[in-house]
């Protein structure tokens, strides 16, 4: 299997070949794993001999294309002469997963290795040292790499591709930096602040959890104290306290530093008393819903006579989404993962199936102008309750698929949703849609939209699984 191709700069037919081999092909000392060409593909010859069954990358020096490097097995191989031979150029017993040569007399040579970091050498590779990965592990619980790049002017600046994004350095390695505006970000949900509604989060599946700062409008990564690195499930902030921060199973109470609390299962959501912020509802996957009553910090169980059902991880109590009724004391709504919609009024003791049995509720919402709360259900779409979540009816009109996912209602009342073109508005309580932008144009699939700003400088932002956030000014 070929892994790589690299093209001689100065001579287009001289190609050098990174591969794997089977096992039952490749005897000791006897893997063609690095070979060379200098006709064009015609014939080509091994290079190394090696038992490594693996080459992984090769990269040519660009101020002199007679030099080059290359990963076999768990060493390095440089060549002077265009690759017509070959010596090993160290790290022996590190798997480098991408290589890279420059700088002046290309003497600067760089090796990216699984879950350790980078590698740098000065001096034609004969000393290695482990460059500073404390700023990169900031932004990675497992450092796997994609392909590394030297600055051809400066041999201090390094750009690196991750399974987590990119990154780069301008100081040879001693700190990092997210490289922003790649846009392959893969957001799971985003909130907005109340309080402060140009300020926005959002949560991601492989790197953590980002702040929109309002000020410059960039989003900043959130790496501090045991805030997770990758996968973030849900987010949730309080209306009338932006300091007060859930991501995940994490809490915040300054919206900077994080701790993890007690909850023992995956948050999906919180849902946070209209009245008293410090009263708390969380859903979680496995374990159904718990309250608190101090802000985060201690948790309890409000299952009452709900009992596990079957799903796709086994029997759970499997809820997605939670809803404070603030015309209903004591009243709750909860989405679940296959059993609808569920209602209590006596704050957890008793659950009352509403509506929507066999199907998935992922969002739940509710108007700050009108008796209408909002669910997202299943492929139905949008679901309306006008008397407090007891009976529910579709409100779908105008959408172009069924597949609603995520609601925002902003203070004036207006309704927004991401669907599979994109997102989509009602002023009307969901009688009828409208598509956010050209609606001749259907967008990508957007999820979790959030209203941020005030007045005429407002914007929607609607996430996506794997292109980043996209901006709609309203």
């Amino acid at each position: 299997t070929v892994r790589q191709l690299a093209v001689k700069p100065d001579d287009p037919d001289v190609v050098i070949a990174t591969a794997s081999e089977g096992a039952s092909s490749c005897g000791e000392a006897k893997c063609s794993i690095l070979l060379r060409t200098d006709n064009g593909g015609a014939t080509w010859s091994s290079m190394v001999p090696s038992t490594a069954k693996t080459a992984t990358d090769i990269d040519f020096c660009p101020s002199d294309p007679k030099v080059a490097i290359a990963s076999v097995g768990s060493t390095l191989f440089r060549t002077d002469d265009g690759g017509a031979s070959w010596e090993p150029a160290g790290l022996v017993g590190k798997r480098a997963q991408a290589v890279a040569v420059g700088g002046e007399g290309c003497l600067s040579t760089y090796a990216a290795v699984f879950d350790e970091g980078i590698y740098r050498s000065g001096d034609r590779g004969s000393t290695w040292s482990s460059v500073k990965k404390d700023t990169l592990a900031d932004f990675a619980v497992t450092l796997d790499f994609d392909d590394i790049s030297i600055d051809p002017d400066d041999d201090d600046h390094v750009l690196v591709a991750t399974a987590n994004g990119g990154y780069g350095t301008a100081d040879g390695g001693e700190t990092w930096r997210f490289v922003r505006g790649l846009g392959t970000l893969e957001v799971r949900t985003m909130a907005v602040s109340r309080a402060s509604p140009a300020e926005a989060w959002l949560a991601t599946w492989g790197a953590g959890t980002w702040k929109l700062d309002p000020t410059s409008s960039v989003w900043d990564r959130i790496p501090t104290g045991d805030l997770p690195l990758d996968k973030v499930s849900g987010l949730g902030i309080a209306g009338a306290d932006e300091n007060l921060v859930f991501a995940g199973n994490w809490r915040s109470s300054d919206g900077s530093k994080f701790t993890m609390t007690t909850l023992p299962t995956t948050v999906f959501g919180v849902s946070f008393d209209g009245t008293d912020a410090n009263k708390i509802v969380a859903a979680t996957q496995t374990g159904g819903v718990y309250r608190s009553g101090d802000g985060g910090g201690a948790w309890a169980p409000i299952n009452g006579n709900l009992t596990p059902w079957a799903t796709a991880q086994g029997n759970l109590i499997d809820v997605r989404a939670v809803l404070h009724l603030p015309k209903v004391t004591n009243g709750l709504l909860i989405g679940t993962n296959g059993k609808g919609i569920y209602r209590t009024t006596d704050g957890g003791t008793t659950w009352v199936q509403v509506a929507f049995d066999g199907l998935a509720v992922t969002c739940l919402a509710h108007s700050p102008t009108s008796d209408a709360s909002f669910a997202c259900v299943g492929t139905k779409g949008v679901a309306r309750s006008m008397d407090g979540g007891a009976t529910w009816a579709m409100a779908s009109a105008g959408l172009p698929s069924l597949g609603a996912a995520g609601i925002f209602v902003d203070t004036d009342g207006h309704l927004y949703v991401g669907a599979s073109a994109g997102v989509f508005r009602s002023t009307d309580d969901g009688d009828f849609w409208q598509a956010i932008g050209d609606p001749e144009c259907a967008g990508p699939p957007l999820h979790s939209p959030v209203v941020i700003g005030t007045g005429a400088s407002r914007t929607v932002l609607g996430a996506t699984a794997g292109d980043g956030i996209l901006a709609y000014p309203l």
